[in-house]
């Protein structure tokens, strides 16, 4: 090694030493470690593979295994380090220039590249030792922590498993931010634009790379996005997660590395690389002083002066209006305002950070959807959808410009000459901060600007300013003063740009974990992350008082936190003596006390609003009352069979504006038992006030066990006995503030009455419910169907045996109130309106639905909907329409006079099939946006019609397979629904979503065969019971054709429509009922053993096909293989546009086959399975083009 060169080394050696010294000594390093090792404590280590959350029996996922900690250092890697790791780098050549070292180095013998390469050394052994002692706490956390995640599985020890994935995933990540921040700050000088790369890498990782679907994206599009992710994330789902492996192959297979994540590699570590190399470039070129840099756009034309130019003339000096009086409050405060906003706006980097919230606004109006279509744009909607985003993103910028704000008086020198100054202490900090302010106002007004123009776009009905007013001047914007207040209290108190942003950083990650976690409530969630559901029906109906107290606890805190600033802002360096007495107990209690009128405020707000929560019915006190309700009552009444409800007479008189409801009724019960009945129990809701109870008429006293309501007859009931229970009580619909915001099921509101007797009933419920006060973490594994019963049978939903009924509702006159049955009376007297619905045909379950609505009728449909949501109406009434008419003809008569839907606030957004009354969220159909392949309103209408047969009038036992009957019912009559009112492509763009949702959504560990599928609410669970449901039934239906399945399904509801609970029929008595009907008993079997008794998944593949001419046509064969399970009958198309020539073949797994059949065109490409009847994965993958002798 020459001279030279080891004096360059010694140089660049030296830089890096003192750069690697300097982020020793800061906390800005010391925090990325601390807060990396806090986000791998509290995300979970499988969180991202699909056979996570094993049930007890099935294997289960190893903790350190290289695929879970692969995706626990991506995670953190990309959340935490990104923005640390940028600051750390950008700042690097930007420190040097404001303590005045780069004149320094200049006058020295250090080159461009050796000052370059020595920071970026220095920078990258910070972060190296950084991800070093979170390598070792992870290590120390996977293998030995004891009781950390309770119940995962740790399997053997190798160290590889730790590393590879810290190299692959985690490093690589950490040097693209580091690298490109470093290379920004270096060219630019411009903290602003260094703080902007971080946040440009979160949104894309967020909101590009890991949000655009892992399905239905062209090969070459999807392959880019992997490449270009640089946490390396999307590759990992794709090629890992995106279809469940189970748990032994993630437990002990390799990474897998390919060719794409190579490339996604070398582009993750080149591009920062090559910014760093033209870093130096441009350093050489003159940019290691500040003063050397290009001027701004805006600023050139004052930059340059053309030669010549005469000297500037002087105004005289009566024009500075000097004076002797040292300026007030409000003329200091407007000189600092003025000049803080001239510096803000010759900031690139904030038009920056403003040009990226508006592409959140534009790209929540692009992404928004329902039931995967797109929807209809509202006011509302945008306002609370981008509020979490928009709150980030305005956190981040008024932090960095909070700190920049007050750093760049210390970096160039001002400091001194303004704190001299007689401008008051709070006018300095007030000018900050309404320049603040101005900044967070002007950038809500852009967003209201873009969303109007969103909605414009719609049509003119939709624009409508209110609610941006409300939810991002009202809401948003205390949140956005708070912020900024207690930065500037922050820096006033550490006096630290690092310090601040750092904890900073970690307050705003913190907040947003808390609030995705679950683990805020109103009185923590400044950020009001979560909390907010908007209703073009009423305005916050639910949580406006909680929203009320918590804004004024914001404001509060923000008033706080300015008091704070102020106190301990300092213009000149302290004393030592007198800062060591101010720290001393008595000089903090001091302090505090001058401070507590200014915390008066956010302590009473904080404390009504700590209060309520605790005491609503999702705080502890109501947790607990659940709990006793187990505790005292399991082991007594779980298998006690109650007396069952023969009829329901029932009175409800609502009053919305104070969310409750007088209700007073009747219960006509018998006793179904073999043994008289002395007692008689009934639970009562969280809800209700004080019930009085009477038998047959006569006052009764009901012995209270936390909930379960024990009344005594004066004679036991004997077996077949009658009695009539009477009940009386007042109830809030919901009682007590939520616990933070989101929804409920059951309220009465102003906006609207949704009530119903399915969990947590309005009216009391006879007998023991199972399941109450039991959490999602303490209850059973569902039964198995193992032949036998220990009790009687119960129906999957609602009550032991179908009820008559009648319900009275009052109500003002402004809504229309409907429920179940026929509407036999209507009267208005005083303002207030009294209807009596009945029902003669039995029902197991009844609801009350209530709004000020608009209503639509065709064909014995009706739907009900508020006057501004009509853009989706005739398509729902129609479809209603069509599915009375078409499911009367396919399963059996309708019953009922009119089948009705009623919109309800958007407090929750589901849809309930109830009996002739389907309640359906604004936010589920009525909003949403019709096209091709999307048709959610009518898809969702459909399911819920066809409930009115599967679950009504065929109720199901509830035991194993029960919910196939009711939910993979409805998405097979949808389905039928779809391919007889739109036509087969319809039906065929609804199979491929049930499809892509089942391929996707299943556990492969923990999937069970459809006939003992239990429990939907399991991870999992679901898409088996919704979306493999349907497609089984539908495959079915073609096994034995059209007439014989639905011949069948008629037989199956006549036979069981009226079975009595011990006989409730499951999904095995239906595949009974369809024997008969096969026109092969042995094909018959070995379908229903595939799809219904066991767990197939075919994955087609086709290689190899060609074309050759043969007269007038072409002789076609192709090479196709199912490398999946199951043996199926499929169909393949050679497709020359739309002409298509098919030919069915049988496929076994693993033996591929060559197919060859004649067509009277050139085929373009052969498709597998080109009317989607046989499910199937990676479906997109089933196409091959077709070569010709030539082209091969």
């Amino acid at each position: 090694m020459s001279h030279a060169t080891s004096r360059s080394l010694h140089r660049a050696r030296t830089i890096a030493a003192e750069e690697l010294r300097t982020h020793l000594g800061g906390p800005l390093l010391w925090a990325l470690v601390g807060l990396a090792g806090l986000a791998t404590a509290t995300v979970h280590p499988t969180a991202l593979i699909p056979s996570s959350g094993a049930a007890e029996g099935a294997a289960r996922l190893f903790i350190n295994s290289p695929f879970a900690v692969a995706q626990s250092l991506g995670l953190v890697s990309f959340f935490v380090y990104s923005f640390f790791a940028a600051i750390l780098a950008g700042r690097a050549v930007l420190r040097d220039d404001e303590h005045r070292i780069s004149e320094l180095l200049r006058s020295t013998p250090l080159t461009s590249a050796e000052y370059i390469a020595g920071k970026v050394a220095g920078v990258a052994a910070a972060l190296g030792l950084a991800l070093a002692l979170h390598l070792v706490f992870v290590l120390w956390l996977v293998q030995l922590a004891p009781g950390w995640n309770p119940g995962e599985v740790r399997g053997p020890f190798h160290l590889a498993h730790f590393v590879l994935p810290a190299l692959l995933f985690a490093a690589p990540g950490i040097w693209f931010s580091a690298g490109l921040a470093f290379a920004v700050g270096a060219r630019t000088r411009q903290p602003m634009l260094v703080l902007a790369v971080p946040t440009v890498l979160f949104l894309l990782t967020v909101y590009v790379f890991n949000s655009v679907p892992l399905t239905g994206l062209a090969p070459a599009a999807e392959q880019a996005l992997m490449v270009l992710d640089p946490s390396g994330l999307r590759w990992l789902r794709q090629t890992a997660f995106a279809v469940d492996r189970g748990a032994a192959f993630y437990n002990s297979a390799p990474l897998g590395l390919d060719g794409t994540f190579l490339l996604c590699r070398l582009f993750t570590l080149g591009l920062p690389l090559l910014a760093v190399l033209g870093s130096i470039r441009h350093h050489r070129a003159g940019a290691l002083s500040p003063s050397t840099r290009r001027a701004w756009p805006w600023r050139r034309q004052e930059a340059a002066k053309p030669p010549g130019t005469a000297a500037p003339s002087f105004r005289p000096l009566g024009d500075l209006r000097m004076t002797r009086r040292p300026p007030g409050l409000r003329a200091g405060t407007w000189t600092l305002l003025c000049a803080e906003l001239r510096e803000l706006r010759a900031q690139p980097g904030i038009h920056l950070f403003l040009v990226l919230v508006l592409a959140m606004v534009g790209e929540f109006a692009a992404g928004a959807e329902v039931d995967d279509g797109p929807v209809w744009l509202t006011a509302g909607g945008i306002a609370t959808g981008t509020l979490p985003v928009i709150t980030f993103l305005g956190g981040l910028l008024l932090l960095f410009s909070t700190v920049e704000s007050a750093r760049r008086a210390t970096a160039t020198r001002f400091d001194a000459l303004l704190y001299s100054t007689p401008v008051r202490t709070g006018a300095l900090l007030l000018g900050q901060g309404l320049a603040q302010v101005v900044l967070a106002g002007t950038m809500l007004v852009l967003c209201v600007a873009l969303s109007l123009a969103l909605l414009a776009a719609q049509g003119s009905e939709w624009v409508e300013i209110r609610p941006f007013v409300l939810v991002w001047g009202g809401l948003l914007l205390p949140s956005l003063l708070l912020w900024s207040a207690f930065v500037a209290a922050l820096y006033a108190l550490v006096r630290s740009a690092a310090a601040t942003l750092a904890a900073g950083l970690g307050l705003l990650l913190l907040s947003g974990y808390q609030a995705m976690s679950g683990g805020a409530t109103w009185v923590t969630n400044w950020t009001l992350t979560g909390a907010l559901r908007w209703s073009d029906l009423g305005t916050f109906s639910l949580n406006g008082q909680a929203l009320a107290l918590n804004r004024l606890l914001a404001l509060g805190l923000a008033l706080l936190c300015a008091a704070l600033a102020v106190r301990s802002f300092a213009r000149r360096i302290p004393d030592a003596i007198a800062a060591h007495h101010r720290r001393r107990p008595a000089g903090l209690l001091r302090g505090a006390l001058r401070l507590t009128p200014f915390a008066l405020v956010p302590l009473a707000a904080g404390g009504i609003l700590a209060a309520r929560i605790a005491n609503g019915f999702q705080g502890e006190a109501a947790a607990e009352r659940a709990r006793a309700y187990w505790r005292q009552n399991v082991a007594t009444w779980e298998d006690v069979e109650p007396a069952a409800v023969r009829h329901v007479d029932v009175r409800i008189d609502l009053e919305p504006r104070r969310r409750s409801a007088v209700i007073a009724g009747t219960f006509d019960l018998v006793n179904r038992t073999a043994a008289p009945m002395h007692r008689l129990p009934f639970t009562v809701g969280p809800s209700f006030g004080p019930v009085t109870w009477t038998l047959d008429g006569t006052a009764a006293r009901a012995e209270d066990r936390s909930g379960l309501h024990v009344l005594t007859p004066r004679t036991p009931l004997p077996p077949g006995g009658t009695v009539r229970a009477g009940f009386a009580y007042r109830a809030v619909f919901p009682r007590g503030f939520t616990r933070n915001g989101g929804g409920v099921e059951q309220f009465v509101l102003p906006s609207g009455v949704a009530l119903h007797t399915l969990r947590d009933s309005f009216l009391p419920v006879p007998g023991f419910v199972a399941g109450r006060g039991l959490d999602a973490d303490h209850r059973p594994d569902p039964p198995e169907d193992v032949g036998t019963t220990a009790r009687p049978r119960r129906p999957a939903i609602g009550a032991a045996i179908p009820f008559t009924t009648r319900i009275e509702v009052t109500a003002p006159s402004a809504y229309t109130v409907n429920s179940i049955g026929w509407k036999t009376a209507e009267r208005t007297q005083r303002g207030r309106t009294t209807v009596v619905w009945e029902s003669r045909v039995p029902v197991r379950a009844l609801n009350v639905v209530a709004g000020r609505w608009a209503v639509r009728r065709k064909d014995g449909a009706a739907v009900f909907h508020h006057p501004a949501h009509a853009v989706n109406v005739d398509e729902m009434l129609n479809t209603l329409a069509a599915a009375r008419r078409r499911y009367a003809d396919w399963f059996h008569p309708y019953p009922w006079p009119e089948l009705r839907l009623s919109e309800f606030p958007d407090e929750i957004a589901n849809a309930q099939g109830f009996p002739t009354n389907i309640p359906f969220s604004e936010g589920v159909g009525f909003l949403a946006r019709s096209g091709p392949g999307a048709r959610a309103a009518f898809t969702v209408t459909a399911h819920e019609a066809a409930h009115q047969w599967w679950g009504n009038l065929l109720t199901p036992g509830d035991g194993p397979g029960a919910d196939v009957l009711i939910e993979g019912m409805a998405h097979y009559s949808a389905l039928l629904l779809h391919e007889s009112e739109l036509g087969p492509q319809s039906r065929i763009a609804f199979a491929t979503r049930l499809e892509t949702r089942y391929t996707e959504g299943r556990r492969r560990a923990t999937e069970r065969p459809l006939v003992t599928s239990h429990d939907a609410g399991r991870p999992g669970e679901a898409t088996v019971v919704y979306d493999k449901g349907a497609w089984a039934l539908w495959m079915l239906h073609n096994h034995l054709g059209r007439d014989r399945m639905l011949a069948g399904l008629q037989t199956f509801i006549r036979r069981h429509r009226t079975s009595a609970p011990e006989a409730a029929p499951g999904l095995t008595d239906l595949l009974e009922t369809l024997r008969p009907l096969a026109p092969d008993a042995a094909a018959y079997q070995a379908f229903l053993d595939q799809w219904f008794l066991g767990i197939v998944l075919p994955e087609i593949r086709l290689r190899e096909a060609r074309a050759v001419p043969a007269g007038p046509r072409w002789t076609v064969s192709v090479l196709v293989e199912n490398v999946g399970t199951g043996t199926v009958d499929l169909d393949l198309a050679a497709m020359r546009g739309t002409a298509a020539a098919r030919q069915t073949v049988r496929l076994a797994p693993g033996q591929p086959r060559r197919v060859t059949w004649s067509t009277p065109f050139r085929p373009e490409q052969i498709v597998a399975d080109p009317e989607v009847r046989v499910l199937q994965l990676h479906r997109e993958r089933a196409v091959a083009p077709v070569g010709t002798p030539s082209s091969s």
